[in-house]
């Protein structure tokens, strides 16, 4: 059992390549390999008797991810058929091989929520159209500098390499119906910011939460701003909507979809808060000195290290979400320069 400043790790071991370990009665940890800095991300399957099984996040597009849910069906299905696929949210870790899912298990039903359904048919259908101008203006008036938007413009999206296909129907999940799922009621818990509308699932029967992205245990999912939406505020929906898993059981047993299982959800949604807050001040603070770009906000949130054109991405977003954030309290103002760029001064 690891024990690491108000998170507890009751588990000793991983999944194997290719292998499940089980987590919880009936409840089986699958841990895939990514392709990025995040080198894993965690699925799960779910015992549901002699119907089947229930598999929660499917993994990224690869064939190495195909191969190994193959191993894992041989290994852990005893025979029986995955009878409904679940996905927490559009991300391609996470939705990548649904469509593959579905397919490879005639009959099994696709769960998601409608916000998040739809952005998965927005984003890979918008990806096919090669239309990067609204994204370079974007860059521009974050001030990054020439070098990383031509770094970030020549680069194309991977969701259509990272999601295989989309089914073609679904089953809604919402806050309002729980879904039903081995023989328990689970609760449906919508939260706001990471994505549009990501789905985490809690069994009071079992005192489980598969969390998805909205609660892991050592970092802070991202919650950014993206080009379409310049003007949003998607860190004060994250903040809005985690004080309901306060009230889930402290002892309550949280499946994330990086790092591992742990104990300590009440510690990780306040200090995730904290978090959030320290950053938001160090910019006001900022602010309140000269004029800040976007891209001068970069030391403040991820120090000093360098960042690749995927990684600038993430952190432009990121870095506007805290600004905007300050910005719709009234604590900031926005300036266009006669360069077009945008700087935000402490009112």
């Amino acid at each position: 059992m690891d024990r690491a400043a108000g998170i507890v790790y009751p588990l000793d071991t991983r999944p194997e390549p290719g292998h499940s370990l089980e987590v919880a009665p009936g409840i089986y940890w699958v841990r895939m390999p990514l392709p990025f800095a995040l080198n894993h991300i965690n699925l799960w399957l779910v015992d549901e008797g002699e119907d089947g099984w229930a598999v929660v996040d499917t993994g990224i597009n690869t064939r190495m991810t195909t191969d190994m849910w193959e191993q894992v069906f041989e290994a852990t299905l005893q025979g029986r058929p995955v009878t409904r696929v679940v996905v927490t949210h559009f991300h391609p870790d996470h939705m990548g091989l649904a469509g593959w899912m579905v397919r490879r298990w005639p009959g099994a039903r696709f769960h998601a929520s409608l916000g998040e359904w739809l952005m998965a048919r927005s984003v890979w259908y918008e990806v096919a159209s090669g239309n990067h101008d609204a994204r370079l203006a974007y860059y521009q008036k974050a001030g990054l500098t020439p070098d990383e938007i031509e770094g970030i413009h020549g680069r194309t999206s991977g969701y259509r390499k990272g999601v295989s296909e989309l089914p073609q129907s679904f089953t809604r999940m919402s806050r309002d119906t729980p879904l039903r799922m081995a023989g328990d009621d689970w609760q449906l818990l919508i939260g706001r910011g990471h994505a549009v509308e990501h789905v985490s699932l809690y069994s009071p029967a079992r005192r489980v939460l598969i969390s998805g992205d909205q609660v892991l245990p050592r970092i802070s999912p991202n919650i950014a701003v993206w080009p379409a939406e310049p003007d949003g505020d998607p860190l004060a929906m994250f903040l809005a909507d985690m004080p309901q898993f306060l009230e889930l059981p402290e002892d309550t047993l949280v499946l994330p979809s990086h790092d591992a299982p742990f104990h300590g959800l009440h510690f990780r949604v306040n200090a995730l808060a904290a978090h959030h807050r320290d950053r938001l001040d160090a910019i006001l603070t900022a602010c309140g000195e000269r004029p800040m770009t976007v891209r001068d906000t970069f030391p403040l949130l991820f120090g000093n290290r360098t960042l690749d054109a995927q990684q600038l991405v993430f952190a432009t977003g990121e870095a506007l979400a805290h600004i905007n954030n300050l910005v719709h309290q009234g604590l900031i103002r926005r300036e266009i320069g006669t360069d077009g760029i945008w700087r935000f001064v402490r009112r």
